[in-house]
């Protein structure tokens, strides 16, 4: 149960093979390398482009370190020019330069010029060959490089902390797969055992498989006897109600959550119906159960020759009966006594008391019941 958990959090079910938990294995070993070759690539990537920034920044600032001093030596020179001009009374260049007439003096100034028209021309060209070696390339975001290494490092350790727990429960999984195939082999062989031993069962437990009746061995061995006492309670239930009824066994039971061990049915000869006990009138349930008792002292003195019983309480009932059957069942009453057993009747009808002799009459009192004999 435990490794059948352990799978579930990983993908796979119960109903799945061992191979299932071998192919998730493999598939996150797998998932992982691609991680590391990733990772890997990445790193690489990262050491040649910070390489390529590096040179390139370095080019890009020595150039616009001689493209602003050129400048400012240009501009400083203009000052001076300007300053210089100004100083001796002269409006501007042309003004100054019309008015030198030293040949050596103007070779000198386009001498000087021409450096710094050959310095621009050269600082350009420089510039311009560094764009070319760039090619168009953008700065490259070293810290989000930075940022995406350490997640991919983070998720590496997470991935090889997850390999290690899938090999734990891999090693455990084969142990139990291993185990469940023995079971399973097990089960296998002793499966034709055990189904015959349930269909043993359920014939003993009455657990029915066809829809009928349920009866258990236990509910069929009471069947037997209490047909004997339904038999021998028939013959008193004819007295008491002029043959009009007659008990039997249900054959099946009233529904499929019920057993028919032991349900009763009655035969009203009134209508020729078979009905369950349960339809019997207050009075015609008295005279069932009366019967039945007698019935099964009956059995129970001819099974046990060494039994008697010697005596019989009847708690009620009575007041349900007419006079006709309440005269039917004294007579009953009185030739089952005969003289060798003692039947005693607790009851509050009124009309018993001219039927029986002996009584013990019990009376309330404000100070307690009092009991006393008669007859």
């Amino acid at each position: 149960e435990q490794a059948q958990t352990a799978l579930t959090e990983y993908g796979v079910t119960a109903q799945d093979s061992p191979q299932a938990a071998e192919k998730l294995a493999r598939d996150k070993k797998r998932e992982i390398d691609a991680l590391r070759s990733a990772l890997e690539t990445a790193q690489t990537q990262e050491r040649d482009a910070a390489r390529k920034q590096i040179a390139a920044r370095a080019a890009l600032t020595a150039a616009a370190e001689n493209r602003a001093r050129a400048k400012q030596h240009l501009g400083e020179q203009q000052t001076r020019f300007a300053k210089a001009l100004e100083s001796v009374g002269f409006v501007d260049e042309n003004a100054y330069r019309c008015a030198i007439l030293v040949q050596s003096e103007l070779e000198k100034r386009e001498k000087a010029l021409q450096e710094l028209r050959d310095l621009r021309l050269r600082t350009k060209g420089r510039l311009l060959q560094l764009e070319q070696n760039l090619g168009g390339r953008c700065a490259v975001d070293v810290e989000a490089l930075r940022h995406e290494r350490v997640l991919l490092e983070r998720r590496l350790e997470e991935l090889t902390a997850a390999l290690k727990i899938t090999d734990r429960l891999l090693a455990g999984n084969e142990t139990a797969a291993r185990e469940l195939r023995a079971i399973i082999a097990e089960r296998q062989k002793n499966e034709k055992y055990w189904t015959v031993i349930e269909d043993l069962h359920r014939t003993v437990g009455g657990i029915a498989a066809n829809g009928r009746g349920k009866l258990s061995l236990e509910g069929y061995v009471q069947r037997y006897y209490f047909r004997e006492v339904i038999a021998a309670a028939n013959r008193r239930l004819r007295v008491l109600t002029d043959g009009n009824f007659v008990l039997r066994c249900r054959e099946e039971a009233k529904d499929l959550r019920n057993r028919a061990d032991l349900d009763l049915e009655v035969l009203d000869r009134s209508t020729g119906i078979w009905r369950d006990v349960s339809t019997l009138s207050g009075g015609e349930s008295f005279m069932a159960s009366l019967a039945l008792a007698v019935g099964l002292s009956d059995v129970v003195q001819n099974r046990s020759a060494g039994v008697r019983l010697d005596m019989l309480f009847i708690d009620e009932g009575f007041g349900s009966l007419d006079e006709g059957t309440l005269q039917r069942a004294m007579e009953l009453l009185n030739r089952l006594s005969d003289g060798s057993r003692t039947i005693g009747i607790i009851s509050h009808v009124a009309e018993l008391r001219e039927h029986i002799e002996q009584k013990l009459v019990v009376t309330h009192t404000p100070h307690g019941s009092v009991v006393h004999a008669e007859g």
